[in-house]
């Protein structure tokens, strides 16, 4: 969390609900806008997804998940 910045940023899923929590991430100087957000109180069928943070894997360097290395995918977000 200490290279997150909050953010203003809010969207809408009507899958998930709200999610009003969106952070910057901020390396080196370096500032990657909006590229975290979480879902503090999902819709009900979701419940699941509450608290976590998700991140734009198109538009960091690499995530890996379980110490496996995640492919990038192209996306009109990339």
């Amino acid at each position: 969390m200490e290279f997150l910045q909050p953010t203003g940023n809010q969207t809408r899923c009507p899958y998930k609900g709200i999610a009003p929590a969106y952070w910057s991430i901020v390396v080196g100087g370096k500032v990657l806008e909006n590229c975290v957000w979480s879902y503090p109180d999902p819709l009900t069928v979701n419940r699941k997804i509450k608290d976590y943070l998700c991140f734009y894997n198109e538009r960091v360097d690499a995530i890996y998940v379980d110490a496996v290395l995640e492919p990038k995918p192209d996306t009109p977000w990339s």
